[in-house]
């Protein structure tokens, strides 16, 4: 197998497209007859207002779109508390595993299915939590691990509606698109 650079994996892996940071070039298989081919500043840029680009593009970064794929993750890291005039302090271990999986739609568009877990950590013991004690109120608390409803959202070629919080969120998406 030969070898390939970061910029010819990632390419493959969004079919094509990827962005690069300061304006620089990406491969394409996508309207070009080889991978080496690099696209301008100019294509780039030109990509990035073409709302079915955006879209295919963000199904290929947030999941596999190969029929009945799932990508699984697993996040690990620390809960920090800070407050005013003291140094930040480290409170628990957490652990994220997740699943994800897009599905094309009829339209084009994909819908996007996740669920995830999470888990907090004693840092001492590295054993799961059931209680814990607050070192800013000196309290005892229940934890309570994370096992999300789906967090599900279509990933189509407009902004999607945010979620209402309840009717206190009013923000409304930029327009995106060509008002198809």
């Amino acid at each position: 197998m030969a070898k390939q650079s970061r910029r010819e994996v990632l390419a493959s892996a969004l079919g094509g497209g990827a962005l690069l940071a300061g304006g620089a070039t990406v491969a394409s298989a996508a309207g070009h007859s080889h991978s080496s081919y690099r696209w301008s500043a100019d294509e780039l840029r030109q990509k990035f207002k073409d709302p079915i680009w955006n879209r295919e593009t963000s199904a290929r970064i947030e999941g596999d779109i190969a029929p009945g794929k799932f990508v699984n993750g697993y996040v690990t890291g620390t809960v920090m508390g800070v407050r005013d005039n003291e140094p930040v302090r480290p409170l628990m271990g957490f652990e994220v595993f997740s699943s994800i999986r897009v599905l094309k739609q009829p339209n084009g568009d994909y819908q996007r299915l996740c669920r995830e877990l999470v888990f907090y950590r004693n840092l001492q013991t590295g054993e799961l939590m059931d209680e814990w004690d607050n070192p800013y109120t000196g309290e005892r608390v229940r934890v309570v691990d994370v096992a999300n409803d789906p967090f599900n959202y279509v990933l189509s070629e407009f902004y999607p509606e945010p979620p209402s919080y309840g009717g206190l969120n009013k923000d409304k998406p930029p327009f995106c698109g060509t008002g198809r």
